[in-house]
């Protein structure tokens, strides 16, 4: 495998590996590799996210990322978009990488799907390299095929365990994301995939994942940010209450960083307005895990590439390789799992920011989420989408603001909104879609109808035989009847063919069906006119009414005839026989009874018509009651949905609040002094376990008794009520010394510190008191002044010639003068010819520029009176210290130790020998008190108060 520097151009290439040159920056295009000088922003470069990003633009599904060991957070934004995109993801796990910082980042995320040693990544990618989800080429976007049936069984089992019915997303997304799983699980069909999906427990969650996008960023499309600043909020507080929340909601805000982003604009112009509004932020998401990760508000370092360092300071705090929302900020936010199709919405809104959801969903699905968005907002409300979004599913709903930023304000309508599940929704409207077929205007479809099969005129009419539309020109069968003005069709039509249309309409609204009427006749201008009648019923509308087009086809005329000549006699034709005079009768009676049967059917039905006028009236005022109920308990839900959501948000910080508590607990009792929280009144309200250790005392003996009971009288009555007055005063006291007797102790010496704190859900302040044995520290310093004024004190004189001054203990300026005087009194009273300055236990003082000034004043004064100083025991360290006080190391004899300076005092006194009694009685006195000495510099004080059990 070639490894060599990437060029600008250069085409990516199997086996071949490109690395980036120095102080650069690479991104994919159209399959070439492209290079650009690095920016000096002043943030941390991230060259990785960038590649990533260009990556997966570029190659969509087809890229693959793999983040090896390394520091920092680099890379983690980049398999973000690759996830988006549809790619695979491959991280090495922690135990084989020499640096955690970018798996661990990677990891966090959510996006990897698999955590490999390098060897196990090569072998995963040789395995992906042959299937069909990697190696196919990019296909257009075009309409899914239906899933397999193995496939909507997983479809089942996933609506099974989450609730959520993807049919209502867009299926090129879902069946992109599905294609992956099937690529990462290693099958090529639905049946061996719902076979995995049965034999791995965890695929459903992993495939849940998947298809719960979470693309999302800080200050995504900084832009719309600033106009929401300059435009929408000015228009929002525009003649506001100060008093008045202002409400906030963010659907589908998955991990937090669109709702951090929103609610970040809007504090700084708070700010900047100087205003005290409050601002009441709530965000949801059907995802718990993106919820949870929101709530704690950490993200990787590298969103110092959304967030400007002044935002960064003020709203983030540094944790380690991530950035933590601060708690204030954090705790303004309300987040909470909602399922926006299936859960009641929130109410009362100003703003909606609801950015990048409507483009995962399909249009009948945008259409309600739509509705339900406009019932969030109050009156004028402004709703934020993203910028490949629109309301175009509902346009009289909003108003378009601004359409670059795709901002919307809501608009009055009549609708009434009525929330209905998801699941109930798309079983009353899948079936209309799928047969393609919409809701029918009786108006539009009479006109399809007459164009495509009729050209004669005709009317459109209702059950009850009223005229809906005249159709053409009909005055040669209908003409407006006497009277009141009426638009009943049996009224206004000629008297030949009302018997005969309101049969065939009977009988259309009895079959369903198109009836055809043949036969009828009317006289017009002295003419019969012959006339067949169609009636059509038209499919129902949403109303539920029926109504029928009736079309008039005319089949010819004659000419009525006229009576013959009157012939009289026998056998002539002197008139009309009997017979048809009969029928004449007969008929002109017929044509009576009907014309008062339909006089008093039309009667009859006007009465009716009143009747049922009044119950639509009363039925509407009813409905209206109803819908304003159903507002109610719709608002009511709502509002419990809020004060649900509240709930378990307070539910989580008292959580936390338990196990701070807890935490505080455990370090109160695991502290090693004695500490004791005491009221007012220095009655003890708890004591952690230490304390009864020392003491020596239960808890049922020690809670609830004043403090001074637990020791003697003595500390009770004196020393503790003057540290009772100091602290009644409000004031810190710290580094009291107590002398008081514990009986199973006896006199010990306590250290006091005291301060005020005020605790939770306490109304009275509560003192803390922590109390440190200090009885060994200050025996030991006792001890070791008592042991240096003995060994300084005296003055060894031997046979009247050598004086020893023994120097103990820390020397300065002062300590000098001091052994100046002595040593000229014990010279000048002994008349010594030597001196021996041991200085083996001492120790100069930082900064202590007149030590060696000391020296020399010894040497000058004792020359003066004819001695001569050697100086003894001297250390490496003391050695350097005097040098560095340009202490002159010729005018002194120096000797390694005791016994080498008395030795060169016998030399230069003439070898004068020593009494060996005297001599071995300064030596052991000298041993014994470096001995105890030495004893007393290595005990260090008590770590612990508590005594040994």
């Amino acid at each position: 495998m070639g490894v060599r520097e990437a060029a600008d151009g250069d085409v990516l290439k199997p086996n071949v590996v490109f690395v980036l040159p120095a102080d650069k920056s690479i991104t994919v295009s159209q399959g070439l590799l492209r290079l650009s000088p690095r920016l000096e922003t002043g943030r941390w470069h991230h060259p990785i996210d960038a590649f990533l990003r260009s990556l997966a633009m570029d190659q969509k599904s087809r890229a693959i990322g793999v983040i090896l060991s390394g520091s920092g957070s680099d890379g983690a934004l980049g398999i973000q978009a690759v996830k988006d995109e549809g790619g695979i993801n491959f991280v090495q796990d922690e135990k084989s990488s020499q640096h955690a910082g970018m798996p661990q980042s990677a990891i966090a995320t959510g996006c990897v799907d698999f955590v490999l040693p390098p060897e196990g990544i090569a072998r995963e990618l040789a395995r992906l390299g042959g299937h069909s989800y990697i190696v196919q080429q990019p296909v257009p976007a075009a309409a899914p095929a239906p899933p397999e049936d193995s496939l909507r069984q997983v479809f089942t089992l996933l609506r099974n365990m989450s609730g959520i019915d993807f049919s209502q997303y867009q299926q090129s997304t879902i069946q992109r994301r599905l294609r992956r799983r099937m690529a990462l699980a290693q099958v090529e069909n639905g049946d061996d995939y719902l076979a995995y999906v049965l034999r791995h427990k965890g695929e459903l969650a992993s495939l849940l994942s998947d298809f719960l996008i979470k693309t999302t960023q800080f200050f995504r499309d900084g832009a719309t940010f600033e106009f929401l600043a300059q435009r929408v909020l000015p228009s929002i507080m525009k003649d506001r209450s100060a008093e008045e929340p202002l409400r906030v909601w963010v659907p589908a805000c998955s991990t937090g960083e669109e709702t951090y982003s929103l609610l970040i604009c809007l504090m700084e112009w708070i700010e900047q307005i100087q205003s005290r509004v409050e601002v009441k932020m709530f965000a949801s998401d059907v995802s718990e895990s993106a919820i949870s990760q929101a709530r704690k508000g950490s993200y990787p370092e590298n969103i110092s590439q959304n967030v400007s360092a002044e935002r960064l300071e003020r709203f983030f705090t540094r944790n380690g390789l991530r950035y933590e929302v601060k708690p204030p900020l954090r705790k303004m936010c309300v987040f909470a799992k909602h399922d926006l199709l299936n859960a009641p919405p929130f109410s009362r809104m100003d703003l909606i920011g609801c950015r990048n959801l409507l483009i995962y969903l399909g249009r009948a699905t945008q259409g309600r989420v739509l509705s339900i968005l406009h019932y969030a907002l109050k009156p004028g409300g402004v709703l934020l989408l993203g910028t490949s979004e629109g309301v175009n599913e509902a346009p009289h709903l909003f108003h378009q603001i601004d359409k670059r930023f795709k901002v919307f304000s809501k608009q009055p309508s009549s609708e009434h909104f009525r929330f209905r599940p998801a699941q109930e929704h798309l079983l009353a409207e899948s079936p209309r879609v799928e047969r393609g077929t919409t809701e029918v205007d009786p108006e539009n479809a009479a006109d399809r109808i007459t164009m495509e099969r009729y050209s004669p005129p005709g009317v459109l009419i209702n059950e009850d035989m009223t005229i809906l539309q005249f159709r053409g020109d009909v005055s040669r069968y209908i003409r407006p009847a006497a009277g009141k003005a009426t638009l009943n069709l049996i009224g206004m039509l000629h008297e030949g063919l009302q018997l005969g249309l309101r049969s065939a309409v009977l009988k259309a609204k009895k079959q369903r069906g198109a009836v055809r009427k043949k036969g009828l006749q009317f006289v017009q201008k002295g003419r019969i006119q012959n006339l067949s009648v169609d009636v059509i019923p038209i499919p129902s509308s949403s109303s539920g009414e029926r109504t029928f087009l009736i079309v008039f086809l005319e089949g010819g005329e004659a000419e009525v005839s006229k009576p013959g000549p009157h012939r009289v006699g026998r056998g002539g034709t002197g008139g009309e026989s009997a017979e048809s005079s009969a029928l004449k009768r007969e008929l002109a009676e017929t044509k009576e009874y009907l014309k008062s049967v339909v006089e008093d059917l039309s009667i009859n039905l006007e009465q009716l018509q009143a009747t049922n006028e009044e119950l639509e009236s009363a039925n509407e005022e009813l409905q209206s009651t109803n819908e304003e109920l159903e507002t109610s308990k719709e608002e009511i839900e709502a509002t419990n949905e809020e004060l649900n959501t509240v709930n378990a948000e307070l539910t989580d910080r008292n959580h936390e609040v338990m196990r701070f508590g807890d935490y505080l607990e455990a370090v109160f009792n695991t502290v090693r002094d004695p500490l004791l929280l005491l009221d007012p009144v220095l009655r003890v309200k708890q004591a952690n376990r230490a304390f009864y250790e020392l003491f020596r005392i239960s808890e049922n003996e020690t809670v609830g008794r004043f403090v001074g009971e637990l020791a003697t009288e003595r500390w009770a009555v004196t020393d503790w009520n003057q540290v009772g007055k100091f602290l009644v005063g409000q004031s810190d006291s710290e580094n009291i010394s107590l002398e008081i007797e514990v009986p199973s102790l006896g006199r010990r010496h306590m250290r006091v510190n005291a301060r005020p704190v005020q605790l939770p859900h306490e109304g009275e302040p509560t003192i803390l008191m922590a109390l440190e044995d200090i009885t060994s520290s200050q025996d030991l310093a006792r001890e070791q002044r008592r042991l240096i004024r003995q060994l300084s004190a005296p003055v060894l004189p031997l046979q009247k010639q050598i004086v020893v001054l023994p120097i103990i203990g820390l020397l300065n300026a002062e300590r000098m003068h001091q052994v100046r005087e002595k040593l000229l009194e014990a010279v000048r009273q002994h008349r010594a010819k030597m001196v021996i300055l041991d200085i083996t236990g001492a120790a100069i003082e930082k900064e202590g520029k007149g030590v060696a000034e000391g020296f020399l004043d010894i040497t000058k004064v004792s020359q003066l009176v004819g001695a001569t100083v050697i100086l003894t025991g001297i250390s490496s360290e003391i050695a350097q210290e005097l040098v560095s006080l340009n202490m002159d190391r010729s005018k002194l004899t120096s000797m390694g130790d005791l016994q080498s300076g008395l030795d060169e005092a016998n030399r230069m006194l003439g070898c004068q020998v020593i009494a060996n009694q005297d001599l071995e009685t300064l030596r052991e006195a000298l041993r014994q008190a470096k001995r105890e000495l030495d004893v007393l510099r290595k005990k260090q004080p008590a770590a612990s108060a508590l005594p040994p059990r």
